[in-house]
């Protein structure tokens, strides 16, 4: 297989983790970058919505660092978040197109009530994040990146999704 950069975009439990942890296990060298476990290196214990939009730039660009050393030291890399705008993935692009041998968007999609049957199951969802999650599926849905492969999570399995990702990450 060629060296790689996933860029896994999706609304909160889309499946982005979960896919990311089987690829991982299949595809050799592979490192995983968390937007969001970087951005959360950057805040205090207690942090406010504001305190996460303020340091979300930063974070992102650490990520965007981090995968151009990854690449560069000959790793494949996974790379997920929400992505809910577009400047981010295309500087993940251009960065991939530069240091990978293949580039390749993924955006899970899964509906409003899937999703919350999965926040529900894992203990995360409360009352208040009902409407901020409802907010970004919907933003995701509507501003699809061009050329992405675009996969419904609730429509088949975590293990069927990952091996149809490997398997165009091969072609």
């Amino acid at each position: 297989m060629k060296q790689f950069l996933l860029i896994l975009r999706g609304g909160p439990s889309s499946g982005k983790t979960s896919i990311s942890n089987l690829i991982s296990e299949r595809v050799a060298k592979v490192a995983r970058i968390r937007v969001d476990s970087l951005i959360a290196c950057l805040l205090p214990q207690a942090y406010s919505v504001s305190d996460w939009i303020e340091v979300r730039p930063l974070g992102h660009e650490m990520a965007r660092n981090l995968a151009k050393l990854l690449l560069h030291q000959g790793y494949n890399v996974i790379i997920e978040e929400m992505f809910p705008e577009h400047e981010f993935i295309t500087k993940l692009v251009q960065i991939g197109e530069q240091e990978a041998q293949k580039v390749l968007v993924v955006e899970l999609t899964v509906d409003l009530n899937e999703a919350l049957r999965r926040e529900e199951v894992r203990g995360d969802i409360n009352i208040d994040r009902r409407g901020e999650i409802e907010k970004l599926i919907n933003t995701i849905a509507a501003n699809s990146y061009p050329d992405s492969l675009r996969i419904d999570s609730a429509k088949k399995r975590i293990e069927e999704i990952s091996e149809q990702i490997i398997n165009n990450l091969k072609s």
